[in-house]
C-alpha cells in the first residue's frame, strides 16, 4: 500500500496456533486491538474470534502443543465448536471477517503490531491474501515488540520476563505492555545521557547527587 509521513493504525494481532508451519498448522484463535501512532499504549480491541478445531487432527498435534493449549483451556473451547465448512473454509471466513473489519476503519495506513509479529502475518496471509506483503490494507513494515525488546536489550535494558498465557487477547495485552515498558526504559535512558556532568571538586573528583564520589 501506498505509504505516507502522516500518522498511521496501529492494528495490534495475536494468534493461537496448532504450530509453526502455516502450510500444515491450524489457527485456533484471532484477536486484533487497534491505537493511533501518536498513542500507541491506548489500544481497544476490536476483534476476536476461537476457531473450530476437528476432534479428527487431535492425534496429530506435538505434546507440547497439547499441553499449552490444553492448560490455556483455549483446544478445549475450539473442540467444543462445530462448522458444516473444512478447516480450511473456517480459517477463510474468520480472517475474512477482520478484512471487512479493517476496511470499516477508513484509509489511514495501518501497520500490524505486535510479537514475532511476521509470524501472525504467514498465518494470515494463508487464510486471505489481502495481508500478504502486496497488500492493500496493511502496510509492508511491522511494529515489531520482539525486535524493539532486543534493541533495548542490546544497550543494556533487563530481559522482560513473559507471562505465557498463550491466548490470543491477553498475549496483546502483553505485547502493549512490553512496549510501554521499552518506551519508558529508552526515555529514563535519554534522560540519563542528557544530564549535564557537574564540575569536579578541588580534588578533582566528581559528585554526584547527594553528594557521594
Amino acid at each position: 500500500m501506498t505509504e505516507t509521513n502522516e500518522d498511521f493504525d496501529l492494528i495490534w494481532i495475536d494468534i493461537e496456533t496448532t504450530g509453526l508451519d502455516p502450510a500444515y498448522d491450524h489457527i485456533l484463535e484471532i484477536a486484533a486491538a487497534f491505537s493511533r501512532s501518536d498513542k500507541p499504549f491506548e489500544y481497544q480491541h476490536f476483534f476476536h474470534e476461537v476457531l473450530p478445531f476437528p476432534t479428527t487432527y487431535v492425534h496429530s498435534l506435538d505434546p507440547t502443543v497439547l499441553e499449552i493449549h490444553g492448560k490455556s483451556g483455549l483446544l478445549r473451547e475450539s473442540l467444543c465448536l462445530r462448522s458444516g465448512k473444512d478447516s480450511k473454509g473456517v480459517v477463510e471466513e474468520a480472517v475474512d471477517k477482520l478484512r471487512i473489519d479493517l476496511l470499516k476503519m477508513g484509509s489511514s495506513p495501518k501497520v500490524l503490531a505486535g510479537s514475532t509479529v511476521h509470524f501472525d502475518r504467514s498465518f494470515l496471509s494463508r487464510g486471505c491474501p489481502a495481508f500478504g506483503s502486496s497488500s492493500q490494507i496493511l502496510s509492508h513494515r511491522h511494529y515489531d515488540v520482539s525486535s524493539i525488546k532486543l534493541f533495548c536489550q542490546s544497550l543494556g535494558m533487563p530481559k522482560i520476563p513473559k507471562g505465557e498465557a498463550h491466548r490470543a487477547k491477553a498475549d496483546i495485552e502483553e505485547s502493549v505492555a512490553h512496549a510501554k515498558q521499552c518506551s519508558d526504559w529508552l526515555v529514563g535512558l535519554k534522560e540519563l545521557l542528557h544530564r549535564p556532568i557537574p564540575d569536579p571538586d578541588p580534588e578533582g573528583n566528581f559528585r554526584l547527587v547527594g553528594g557521594k564520589k
